[in-house]
């Protein structure tokens, strides 16, 4: 019997607490309700991504490849470049939380949130899984990627279901809708700001700024745009007006 068998031997007949420790800890909290505290309910748009890595949670804990207890009263993970910073949640406000659930605004949340955001996001934990050198880091990011992978699929079953039951008018907002967040999507992506990152950068999973913007604009015009015009029988573009050419 090896060591590993062993301790988890000990571990089922409780004699030992091996598993009292482990990477229980949440990958992020950005973008959850739990954790909105926006004047308009808009979860996901409420603070960055930039901010989401050093902001102090009100209901629960998150942190990359972190761990912590099994009931998480103690969470560790990687510091970020911005510790100590004066980030936290403002005041919670759930007057308007619950004031337009109608099929359409859910459709419109859903569009950006899970096709749009969770095919991003599954992308760029592949490609930094690719790149990785170390191979428990490597099964941490596809795991992550598979996880995106499973919701951005979860929202585009949904979209498809909602259509069907939309009305026309409904279903043509939704296509205004799924323009507009396209367009905004693309130009975050060109507009972001340089990243300094160490040699090392890379093979630690971390991602540059052109690296990630290649990721960005790639899962927009070659993934999420396909997919919806299908998905919504409307007409697709190689490149839309005023929009730049995609990098090699």
């Amino acid at each position: 019997m090896t060591r590993e068998e062993l301790r988890l031997q000990e571990a089922q007949r409780r004699t030992a607490h091996w598993r009292r420790w482990g990477p229980y800890l949440a990958e992020r909290q950005w973008g959850t309700v739990r954790e909105d505290y926006s004047g308009d309910g808009d979860a996901w748009s409420y603070f960055s991504h930039d901010q989401a890595r050093s902001r102090a949670y009100r209901w629960g804990e998150d942190g990359i490849a972190g761990v912590s207890d099994d009931r998480q009263r103690l969470c560790f993970a990687l510091a970020s470049e911005y510790g100590g910073a004066a980030l936290g949640p403002a005041q919670l406000d759930i007057s308007r939380c619950f004031e337009d659930n109608s099929l359409e605004a859910i459709m419109k949340l859903v569009l950006r949130e899970g096709c749009v955001g969770e095919t991003v996001a599954a992308l760029e934990a592949l490609e930094a899984a690719a790149v990785a050198h170390d191979p428990a880091l490597k099964r941490v990011l596809l795991r992550i990627a598979q996880d995106e992978q499973a919701h951005a699929e979860l929202a585009f079953k949904f979209l498809a279901w909602a259509v069907t039951r939309s009305s026309l008018e409904s279903r043509t907002e939704l296509e205004h809708e799924a323009r507009r967040a396209l367009d905004d999507f693309e130009a975050a992506a060109l507009a972001r700001p340089a990243e300094p990152r160490g040699d090392s950068a890379a093979s630690d999973g971390i991602l540059g700024t052109e690296a990630l913007r290649a990721i960005h604009l790639g899962a927009v015009r070659e993934v999420v745009e396909p997919l919806l015009a299908a998905l919504l029988n409307q007409p697709t573009s190689a490149h839309r007006a005023g929009s730049a050419p995609s990098p090699a």
